[in-house]
């Protein structure tokens, strides 16, 4: 059971008036979790919560390859962004060891956040910097699962390319020698010739 006297062991819910402790307590979900549990897949929909005590690790699938971003432990919290603009989780969450969240509705957090509390201040300041990190992340990440990297004066990339758009598969070109920046680190710099590469992995060498 969630209590006030819990929410205000918090640093985030340190400073709310004794009435907010109590009301946020009743409306609080008790999760417990046991280590390498799921609280969320990428693609679901997250509530707001906090965590209470143990860790959780935030993922990303980026490329076929699962990536870890970030630790959450006590005091910290997350789904602001998920919860409030109504789309599904962008990354993923799951217990490093055994542990306990505070899980909340979106109207809960909504009334945190249009509060005069340092607590909406608090959710708001590293909701804007979520977003500025999320977009910043997105950029480095390639347009297409696909990438097909070679010199223009190759003669076997038109059939390669020829053969993915009939088959309707989204890919990128990356010019060998205009964009060497663009060059995953998966392809060996040993090969010189036009090379495929699928999820990050380096599938053909032609």
């Amino acid at each position: 059971m969630i209590t006030p006297d819990l929410l205000k062991t918090t640093s985030l819910f340190a400073s709310l008036a004794q009435e907010d402790l109590e009301r946020l307590a009743q409306a609080a979900a008790d999760v417990v979790l046991d280590a390498d549990e799921w609280l969320v897949r990428e693609g679901e929909r997250l509530n707001f919560f906090v965590v209470l005590e143990g860790e959780l690790q935030l993922s990303k699938e980026i490329m076929g390859r699962n990536l870890v971003l970030t630790q959450f432990g006590p005091g910290d919290f997350f789904g602001e962004v998920s919860a409030l603009f109504g789309v599904p989780s962008l990354s993923s969450l799951r217990a490093s060891s055994r542990c306990r969240v505070a899980q909340f509705a979106v109207q809960y957090l909504q009334e945190l956040v249009q509060g005069p509390t340092l607590c909406g201040a608090t959710i708001l300041k590293t909701l804007k910097e979520r977003l500025v990190e999320s977009g910043k992340h997105a950029l480095e990440l390639p347009s297409a699962r696909v990438l097909v990297i070679g010199s223009q004066m190759e003669t076997d990339l038109p059939e390669i390319r020829t053969f993915l758009r009939l088959n309707r598969i989204q890919y990128e070109w990356i010019d060998r020698e205009k964009q060497p920046n663009r060059i995953p680190a998966c392809v060996p710099s040993s090969h010189p010739g036009p090379s495929v590469v699928v999820d990050g992995y380096h599938t053909q060498q032609l």
